[in-house]
């Protein structure tokens, strides 16, 4: 049996004088549990938040893993061309046109990476139906804003290098 008692004072205060009136009516009644309901509602998401905070370290070590692997390639795509921008620097290119060539090519393969991404969430939406609180696998608002955190996060890790290759000195390049 469960019973709740409502009170205007602090519930930890009233456990004695309920344990004392229980035993006065029942002395033989086993008392399990006499806590708040604050406690007992904590005790049972307990599991639940304990994996949701897991969840979010994996997803955390995730974004971080994904950034210096975005990094690591376009860095070394780039140390890879910087012959190339500096031929296009001795030709007379400007530094925002190379530094917008370099963004179009690394947002390339980005945009087609999340595109490819949102598509098997779509298909992979039925099996993550039941583990969705309030939110539908297809949540096109949630869909959205991971495409444009991702999205966010590779061109924060493309910002050094192509800053390093946008900068890149014509003669010195040339001259190797």
């Amino acid at each position: 049996m469960t019973v709740l008692i409502r009170a205007g004072v602090k519930p930890a205060s009233l456990i004695p004088a309920v344990r004392r009136a229980i035993r006065a009516t029942s002395p033989d009644a086993p008392i399990t549990v006499l806590a708040p309901l604050d406690e007992v509602v904590q005790a049972s998401l307990a599991l639940r938040r304990f994996a949701l905070e897991l969840l979010l370290v994996f997803a955390i070590l995730a974004a971080v893993l994904t950034g210096v692997g975005v990094y690591g390639v376009i860095s070394y795509t780039l140390s890879q061309r910087t012959q190339e921008f500096a031929i296009r620097f001795a030709l007379g290119a400007e530094r925002n046109q190379v530094r917008n060539l370099i963004l179009r090519d690394c947002a390339a393969p980005a945009v087609g990476g999340l595109l490819a991404g949102a598509w098997l969430a779509y298909l992979c939406a039925h099996a993550l139906r039941t583990q969705l609180y309030k939110l539908s696998p297809a949540d096109p608002l949630v869909l959205g804003a991971s495409a444009i955190g991702l999205l966010f996060l590779v061109l924060l890790s493309a910002l050094r290098p192509v800053a390093k290759a946008a900068s890149v000195s014509p003669t010195a390049i040339l001259r190797q």
